[in-house]
């Protein structure tokens, strides 16, 4: 059976902190494209709506890209729990750990923002996530995910920069 797109067939993590075998690379796979479906439903419908419903609309897409970014630094709290029980990984399970409230903190004052302001940063941020994890997953084993988290990533931060847009 043949995995999703994103998914490289030879997706076998190692290491202390490695991540699931393949079995859970297709479900993975598919929740993790399911994710985009909000983001390209409401930049959809940000440009075929006005007035305050295009505000309201706005504003949903906000408080999903918010929770996504805090799902972004949630993703290094698991890491830095699973390196803790090896005290030669100490030191990298504390930046994963203060690392991980960081995307939540941010997304929190993004919802503080008006949309105009808020869907750009947003944008910002995810990018943000996914360079950070583009340079630490690897060394942990899970390098073989950001062929999923790439398109991920870049298509909800192109659907937050569109939507913006629109505000």
């Amino acid at each position: 059976m043949a995995l999703p797109a994103g998914v490289p067939p030879s997706a076998q993590p190692h290491g202390p902190a490695a991540g699931p075998a393949v079995p859970l690379a297709k479900p993975a796979a598919w929740l993790g494209w399911a994710g985009l479906i909000p983001f390209a439903t409401l930049t959809a419908l940000a440009w075929l709506v006005d007035g305050d419903l295009r505000h309201f609309v706005a504003l949903a897409l906000v408080g999903y890209g918010a929770t996504i970014a805090a799902f972004l630094g949630g993703i290094h709290w698991g890491v830095a729990m699973r390196l803790w029980a090896d005290p030669a990984q100490a030191a990298a399970a504390r930046w994963h750990l203060v690392w991980s409230v960081c995307p939540q903190l941010a997304a929190w004052a993004c919802l503080l923002l008006q949309p105009f302001a808020a869907l750009p940063a947003l944008a910002g941020l995810i990018v943000l996530c996914w360079l950070v994890d583009r340079r630490t997953w690897p060394g942990l084993g899970l390098g073989v995910w950001l062929g999923l988290r790439t398109p991920l990533s870049l298509g909800a931060a192109l659907c937050l920069l569109l939507t913006a847009a629109t505000v």
